[in-house]
C-alpha cells in the first residue's frame, strides 16, 4: 500500500503545467520541521567552538538518549553479545576500597579509576587486555585533519587501547586512531545524567553531550557501527551505547560492591571478545572495514603510478584510509574496495553521518596479493550513510534513473557501479534465522557480520541482533519506534569529482552547476525524481568523467529525494527486467506505521533552503522543483562569498550575514535583504562572467520571490548557457581557503551574548539556544529581551531539550526558539511573532501584502 501525501507540478519553459502527479514513497511535500543540530559548517570560528555547539548538540540529542535492563546482565546480553563467557574469578571488593571521590575536584578521581579498571582486566589473555590513558589534558580534534575545523575538540578524561595495545603514561600526540572508547568521570553521584532523563539540568546535558561527541568521533574514525562510553558519578558507574540512531544507558553499577566490580569487569571481557574476530576487533566494529597495513599502501602506491604522489598528498593512509567491502545486491556478492580520501563527511552522531570517499578498486588476486587483474586502474566515489527506516534507499532512486533516463541523454548525474543496503540485507536474513531452524538459514557468502557469525556458528542458542541496521530504538520504545531506526547503506558510483568550494577555476563552478542543473531536470522529468537537498556538498566538479563522457559535474546525494510512482515523462527502458519496486515505500515498514511523517527529520541543507520552505507563515508549501532551482543560486552565492574576492561590505563575515545559522525568519530576512539591497551592486573581483551570473541569476530568484512566478529550467539554464558563452573567464582563479574569521566569544549559562558590532551584551540569555548558534543575537532573542515581565516559565532553558518538554519535530509554523529551546507560552509565541513580522516590515517586509485570491505566505 503506498500512501499519497502531497502533489508535485512540473512546469515547461513557459511556467504552465507539464503534468501532475503524487508521491508514493511516504515522502510528502511538505517541509518537515526544523530541528536545530550541531552546525557542521560554521560561517566563523566561534560557531566551531564547544560552547556554541552546545545547543546544537542538545537538540540533537533530545529525547534520544534512554535506559534499557532492569539487570546490568540483561543490559549485556543484548547491547554487547559475545560467543565467549568469562571463567574469571569474581573481583575483590578491596581493588576499590581506597577510591573516594574528592567533591568539587573530577581530576582526582582519573589516576584512581584507571588503577581500579586495570585490575579488573589484569587477568584477560594478552591479545585481549586493555590499558587505560589520562588524557583529560589533551584535546583530541576531530579525526580527519581535513575536516578539524568544523568541529571543536573533544577532552575525554580517560581513554581505552584496543585490545592487546598498550598505551605508556603519556602519548605525545594522542589521536582517535589510538583509541576504543572513553571514560568520563565527575565527582559526585548526583550529577549522574541517566538518573532521571525526563528532568535534567543543563550541567547534566553537558555531560551527556560530552560523551556524544567522544562517541561521534570514535564511530568516524574506525567506521564503527556502534560505540561504548563510561560514566563515572562519584562511584557510580553507566555504560553507554552510542549508535546513529540513539544512545542507551546500563543501570547504574557501584565501584565499591562485588557485583558491580563484576558487571564492569563483564562488560569488558565481552567488549573485547565479540563475534567477529580479527585486528582490534571489539563489540560495535565493521567487521567489512579494516584498515590499511603496509602491503595495502605499497600496492595501492604502485597501482596508482605518478598519479599517487598528488592523489595521495598529505595523507596517513595507515590512519585515515581503510579497505572496505561493498555489497552487491545485482551480483550477491561482495567486492573489495580501498578508500583513501575522505571527500565529504556529515559528523552528527544521530544521522545519516554520511561519509563520501575516493577509493579504487582492490583488484589484486585472491591467493597472490601482488597480482592484479592487470587492468587499468579506475577511481571511484564510495559513498556510506545510514538512511531512516521510513526512507527509500537511495540504490533505488539510481535503479530508477538507469531504467528511465535515455542514455544519449545521460549527463550530471553519476552512474552506480554496485552497492547495496547492508542493514537490509542483514536484517532479513536475521529475521529467517530465528524464524526457522539454524541450518535453513542461507546467508550470504562473504558477508560477515555478528549475526551472521552467529548464524553460521550454531554455538548459541540467541543470535545477536544486526548491528548494520539499528535497533536501540525497539529497545528503549518496542516496535512501535522501527521506523526511527536506521539501516546502514554502502555504494559506489563511476563518477570521480570534488567539491566546489575547490574549484581551479571559477568557470569549473558555473560548468559544473549546470551540468548539476542538467542532472537535476534528467532525473525529475523522466525519473519523477525530485532531489530536495540541494547542497555544496552534494554537487561535484567532475574530474573524471564515468561512463558518459561528458559531465563537467554532477548532482548526488539522492537519499533525502522523494520518488514519484510514475515518471512525468516516458522513455525506453535499457534493461530486460524492471528494477522499480511499483510501491517505493521503503520496504521495512508494514501498513500498520500510519504516522510516518510525524517521525521525519527536515530535508534539506539549512544554509541553501528556499525562502519559502523557510517562511514560518508557509508551513504547508509543498517542495517542488522551483524550490530546489532557487536553492542552487544559494549554493553559487555561498560558494563565491566563501572562496573568492569580492566587494561585500562584511569581507569574511559575509557568508555568517548571509547566511546565518539562525532561527528561520532571520534566515529569511537575511537572503532577502541580499537580494534587495545587495546583490544590485555585489561583483567579484576582476571577474565580470561569474559577477553577471549572480546578477542574473538573483534577478530571476528576486523575481519569482516578488511576484510569485516559478522559476523554470529553461530560465535558469539559459542564463548558465549566456554566462558561460562569455570570452573573459579568468584563468586559474583558484578557489581561496576559507578561514572564518573569530567573532567574541559567547558565554550561554552567564548571560553574556554578542553583539552584532563585536561588543558584548550584558543582557541575560533569555532568548532561545538559536540565539547564539550564528554568532549573532537574532531579532527575536532581542524583541523577547525587551518584553517587560517575563515568568519563570516562558524564560528558556536547554534542560527543556532533554527534558521531553519540547517533543519530536511537529508545529511547523512556531518560531525556532519554540522549536528548539523554549517553553514559551502560547500567548508569548504570538506576542513575539507579532513584533517581529512588525520589526521585518520596517526594514523592507519580507511578509508582503497579497492581492486578493493569492495564496497566503
Amino acid at each position: 500500500m503506498s500512501i499519497s501525501t502531497g502533489s508535485i507540478r512540473s512546469y515547461c519553459s513557459d511556467g504552465s503545467s507539464c503534468s501532475s502527479f503524487s508521491f508514493s514513497s511516504g515522502m510528502s511535500g511538505h517541509p518537515t520541521p526544523r530541528a536545530v543540530k550541531s552546525c557542521t559548517e560554521p560561517n566563523t570560528r566561534k560557531e566551531a567552538k564547544q560552547k556554541d555547539q552546545l545547543p546544537g548538540w542538545c537538540s540533537e540529542i533530545n529525547n534520544k538518549i534512554h535506559r534499557f535492563g532492569d539487570t546490568i546482565d540483561e543490559f549485556l546480553d543484548v547491547v554487547v553479545p559475545s560467543p565467549t563467557p568469562c571463567t574469571l574469578s569474581d573481583p575483590e571488593v578491596s581493588i576499590s576500597e581506597k577510591f573516594v571521590p574528592v567533591k568539587g575536584n573530577d581530576k582526582k578521581s582519573y589516576e584512581p579509576l584507571i588503577e581500579i579498571f586495570t585490575k579488573l582486566v589484569s587477568d584477560f589473555p594478552k591479545d585481549k587486555k586493555l590499558s587505560f590513558y589520562n588524557a583529560h589534558d589533551q584535546p583530541l580534534p576531530f579525526p580527519f585533519p581535513e575536516f578539524t575545523r568544523r568541529h571543536h575538540v573533544a577532552k575525554p578524561d580517560i581513554a581505552v587501547s584496543f585490545p592487546g595495545e598498550t598505551l605508556q603514561a603519556h602519548v605525545a600526540h594522542p589521536d582517535w586512531s589510538q583509541f576504543s572508547m572513553v571514560i568520563e568521570a565527575k565527582d559526585m553521584m548526583n550529577r549522574d545524567p541517566f538518573d532521571r532523563l525526563s528532568s535534567i539540568s543543563f550541567e547534566k546535558s553537558n555531560t551527556i553531550i560530552q560523551l556524544s561527541v567522544s562517541a561521534r568521533s570514535l564511530m568516524a574514525a574506525h567506521g564503527l557501527l556502534a560505540t561504548f562510553a563510561f560514566g563515572v558519578y562519584g562511584d557510580v558507574v553507566r555504560i553507554a551505547r552510542f549508535d546513529h540512531a540513539c544512545g542507551v544507558a546500563s543501570p547504574a553499577l557501584s565501584l565499591k560492591t562485588a557485583e558491580g566490580l563484576k558487571g564492569i569487569r563483564d562488560f569488558f571481557w565481552r567488549f573485547v571478545h565479540p563475534w567477529t574476530p580479527g585486528p582490534r576487533a571489539v563489540v560495535g566494529c565493521d567487521s567489512t572495514i579494516r584498515k590499511l597495513d603496509d602491503g595495502d599502501v605499497a600496492w595501492l602506491q604502485q597501482r596508482l603510478g605518478s598519479e599517487a604522489s598528488d592523489l595521495l598528498h598529505g595523507i596517513d593512509l595507515l590512519r585515515h584510509a581503510r579497505r572496505v567491502e561493498v555489497w552487491d545486491d545485482a551480483e550477491g556478492a561482495s567486492r573489495a574496495f580501498i578508500a583513501f580520501k575522505l571527500i565529504e563527511t556529515n559528523a552528527r552522531l544521530f544521522s545519516r553521518s554520511t561519509m563520501v570517499w575516493l577509493g579504487i578498486e582492490d583488484t589484486r588476486i585472491e591467493g597472490s596479493p601482488d597480482r592484479d587483474d592487470g587492468e587499468d586502474p579506475q577511481l571511484c566515489v564510495l559513498k556510506e550513510a545510514w538512511r531512516q527506516l521510513l526512507r527509500t534507499p537511495e540504490k533505488v532512486f539510481y535503479d530508477r534513473l538507469e531504467e528511465t533516463v535515455p542514455e544519449d541523454e545521460w549527463v550530471g548525474i553519476p552512474h552506480m557501479v554496485c552497492g547495496g543496503d547492508l542493514g537490509q540485507l542483514e536484517a532479513k536474513h536475521y529475521e529467517a534465522a530465528c524464524g526457522s531452524p539454524r541450518r535453513q538459514a542461507r546467508w550470504p557468502a562473504g558477508f560477515d557480520s555478528a549475526t551472521s557469525v552467529a548464524s553460521r556458528d550454531g554455538s548459541s542458542d540467541d543470535l545477536p541482533r544486526p548491528l548494520h541496521q539499528t535497533y536501540s530504538w525497539r529497545l528503549a520504545q518496542g516496535t512501535v519506534s522501527k521506523p526511527k531506526e536506521r539501516s546502514h547503506m554502502r555504494f559506489v558510483v563511476d563518477v570521480v569529482g570534488r567539491p566546489l568550494s575547490r574549484f581551479s577555476s571559477s568557470k569549473q563552478v558555473a560548468l559544473a552547476m549546470r551540468d548539476a542543473l542538467k542532472g537535476h531536470r534528467l532525473a525529475m522529468e523522466y525519473g519523477g525524481i525530485l532531489h530536495r537537498d540541494i547542497s555544496s556538498g552534494n554537487i561535484l566538479i567532475v574530474d573524471r568523467p564515468g561512463s558518459d563522457r561528458k559531465s563537467k559535474g554532477v548532482i548526488h546525494d539522492f537519499d533525502y529525494s522523494s520518488v514519484l510512482r510514475r515518471a512525468p515523462r516516458s522513455a525506453p527502458s535499457r534493461r530486460t527486467r524492471k528494477t522499480c519496486p511499483e510501491d517505493l515505500r521503503p520496504l521495512e515498514l508494514s501498513d500498520e506505521y500510519k504516522n510516518i511523517m510525524e517521525l521525519k527529520e527536515r530535508t534539506g541543507t539549512y544554509y541553501f533552503i528556499a525562502m519559502e520552505l523557510l517562511d514560518p507563515s508557509c508551513p504547508t508549501v509543498n517542495h517542488d522543483a522551483h524550490h530546489d532551482l532557487e536553492s542552487y543560486y544559494w549554493v553559487l552565492l555561498w560558494i563565491v562569498l566563501r572562496h573568492t574576492r569580492h566587494n561585500h561590505p562584511k569581507g569574511r563575515e559575509a557568508c555568517a550575514k548571509v547566511f546565518p545559522y539562525s532561527d528561520d525568519t532571520d534566515a529569511v530576512y537575511a537572503k532577502s535583504g541580499f537580494l534587495s539591497r545587495t546583490r544590485p551592486t555585489f561583483q567579484v573581483d576582476n571577474n565580470e562572467p561569474l559577477t553577471q551570473l549572480l546578477l542574473r541569476f538573483g534577478s530571476l530568484v528576486k523575481e519569482s520571490e516578488d511576484k510569485h512566478v516559478r522559476l523554470t529550467y529553461d530560465a535558469v539554464l539559459s542564463i548558465f548557457d549566456d554566462v558561460l558563452a562569455m570570452p573573459n573567464w579568468p584563468e586559474n582563479d583558484r578557489s581561496i581557503p576559507f578561514l572564518p574569521k573569530t567573532l567574541p566569544l559567547v558565554t550561554v549559562h552567564e548571560g553574556v551574548l554578542p553583539s552584532p558590532h563585536g561588543k558584548v551584551s550584558k543582557r541575560r540569555a533569555t532568548a532561545s539556544a538559536t540565539d547564539v548558534i550564528s554568532g549573532f543575537p537574532s531579532r527575536s532573542g532581542a524583541l523577547a529581551s525587551g518584553a517587560s515581565g517575563r515568568s519563570k516559565k516562558q524564560k528558556t532553558s536547554h534542560a527543556s531539550l532533554l527534558s521531553g518538554l519540547s517533543r519530536g519535530n511537529g508545529g511547523a509554523a512556531a518560531s525556532s526558539s519554540t522549536r528548539v529551546a523554549s517553553h514559551t507560552s502560547r500567548k508569548a509565541r504570538t506576542s513575539n511573532a507579532t513584533s517581529r513580522q512588525t520589526k521585518v516590515a520596517s526594514r523592507g517586509s519580507v511578509t508582503k501584502a497579497k492581492p486578493s485570491g493569492s495564496r497566503s505566505r
